[in-house]
């Protein structure tokens, strides 16, 4: 078993091909490593750096839901954007989420922010960075995490079953440049956070239009208000 296969899952790691080998890739280890060793705490842990990936393997992926990077308090992030460990207190993005979903499929949203649930259905949650240090947000930027956002959106744009890609904000936004494949469909609105939230993402209609290209395209039905069992 190759690494990109045991971190990332065999889906993935055909499509990525031995992307750990690369520069960029090890120049980001090494920078992760010397932010540990100055004792800086990185968010999410370790093992759910890529958690995505294992959750959501290349092949069922029908929706790419796009945040920017990963909670920065303690015990929030969990590898997933947007979505926070069970017993968490939801922040106020996810808090937004839950909102629009309650508006616009009329169903009481789940209790826990654990995103697990999408993710296993079929939704790719994944952030423009997949760390960061505690405390402060958008600390990892421009150390490699855009490489390879960008090697996992070319993935993506490969496949040859349609995928949506729900775009939230500038960060997000940007990404839509890498993808040339006439197949896929978009999804755009401001980011829920409560800086942008009313500017157009509440009111947006986000689920029904989810739920309107899965149908579409004849995919499982995702069951957003479904609750994550520990």
């Amino acid at each position: 078993m190759t690494l990109e296969e045991k971190i990332l899952g065999h889906s993935w790691a055909a499509a990525l091909g031995k992307v750990f080998d690369t520069p960029p890739m090890k120049e980001l280890k090494e920078f992760l490593k010397a932010e540990i060793r100055s004792g800086h705490t990185i968010y999410p842990t370790t093992s759910q750096v890529f958690r995505a990936f294992q959750l959501t393997p290349l092949d069922q992926v029908h929706i790419v839901f796009v945040g920017q990077d990963p909670y920065h308090g303690p015990k929030q992030a969990e590898g997933l954007c947007f979505s926070v460990s069970p017993g968490i207190p939801l922040p106020p993005s996810l808090r937004n989420i839950y909102q629009e979903l309650q508006s616009d499929l009329h169903t009481p949203p789940p209790e826990s922010g654990s995103l697990v649930r999408w993710a296993e259905q079929g939704c790719f949650m994944i952030n423009t960075r997949l760390t960061v240090r505690a405390g402060m947000p958008l600390s990892h930027n421009h150390i490699g995490w855009e490489y390879f956002i960008s090697e996992v959106f070319q993935a993506l744009d490969r496949k040859q079953k349609p995928v949506l890609f729900v775009l939230l904000g500038s960060h997000a936004q940007k990404l839509k440049s890498i993808l040339k494949n006439p197949i896929h469909e978009y999804l755009m609105a401001p980011h829920p956070s409560p800086l942008s939230a009313y500017r157009g993402f509440l009111g947006c209609k986000l689920f029904s239009k989810m739920n309107a290209f899965l149908s579409k395209h004849h995919y499982k039905t995702i069951e957003w208000a479904k609750e994550y069992s520990i």
